[in-house]
């Protein structure tokens, strides 16, 4: 399994369209541990023991404050037996609550990656908002209209950029990646061939800058509309009921939060989300990714 994953590394730090994402995350959450990548690193897997497993076992796998979500024909099962018998003798430690450090301020910064590649992956990276801060909705609302969203890319500004100027193999991204009990991180992410990167760099900067003054009421509306259906989503599947259930449970949500959700996304007016976009999306507070042969 360690040589598993010390490959699997290797790869992805070979990988500039993955890699450029951990880049951006080490650089904005600075003594975070949402810095940390998942596969962590190759110091650190080689110097992992077997004795250190067992440990993090006992330490944090634990029914303590655990939620199990059960969806599904129920009708002829009783569910609190079931888990009583499979897992009524499991026991474990309280785990201590993470802190998480208060996030620095970003200032315009380019960071260069140099890669053995032909093309350069580019990065516009800052930081966004947590899950249920009150400008969650307003940037969601945005993001469709900017990087696509549920609306796909083909609808964003950025695919219309791409198509105005020809500049681009690929873009998009996204206003609120891995927005959760933390600050999210604003994402976007092309590919661009060396000898126009600089045009490519002007022309991202300056629509990240203008966009939401050029926001029209029409598109506004199916922004809304395109949440507001997407919600049907949510009761597609027993696995997305399941999700959702889990949504509502870390959130503390109450349990018609997906029936006045839709009301609450139609109230939010075009004038609060562009004050809330003009706090977060600018250009010169943001972190500039170039990999490639930089």
């Amino acid at each position: 399994v360690r040589n598993q994953l010390l490959t699997e590394i290797t790869d992805f730090w070979d990988t500039p369209t993955q890699c450029a994402s951990q880049i951006a995350r080490e650089h904005i959450y600075q003594g975070h541990p949402y810095s940390r990548h998942m596969l962590g690193s190759h110091e650190s897997l080689v110097r992992i023991e077997r004795n250190d497993l067992l440990d993090a076992y006992k330490k944090y796998i634990t029914p303590q404050e655990a939620v199990i979500i059960v969806v599904g024909d129920l009708e002829k099962l009783n569910v609190m037996d079931i888990l009583n018998e499979k897992l009524g003798s499991w026991q474990g430690p309280q785990v201590p609550v993470l802190t998480y450090p208060k996030l620095l301020p970003l200032t315009a910064l380019t960071i260069n990656h140099p890669m053995n590649r032909d093309q350069i992956v580019l990065g516009f990276c800052g930081v966004s908002v947590e899950r249920m801060h009150p400008d969650y909705d307003k940037l969601l609302l945005f993001d469709q209209i900017f990087t696509g969203g549920v609306l796909g890319s083909m609808n964003s500004r950025l695919f219309a950029l791409r198509e105005q100027s020809g500049l681009f193999y690929t873009i998009g991204g996204s206003l609120l990646s891995n927005s959760d009990r933390q600050p999210g991180m604003i994402f976007i992410k092309t590919i661009v061939s060396a000898d126009r990167l600089e045009e490519a760099e002007k022309s991202i900067a300056h629509v990240i800058d203008t966009a939401i003054d050029m926001l029209e009421p029409e598109e506004f509306i199916q922004a809304k509309q395109a949440l507001i259906n997407s919600l049907v989503d949510n009761f597609a599947t027993n696995k997305h009921m399941a999700v959702a259930f889990l949504f509502l449970d870390i959130f503390k949500l109450g349990k018609n939060y997906f029936d006045t959700r839709a009301a609450a996304l139609e109230a939010v007016t075009k004038e609060e989300v562009q004050a809330a976009v003009r706090r977060y999306l600018r250009s010169d507070a943001m972190l500039k990714i170039r990999i490639g042969r930089v």
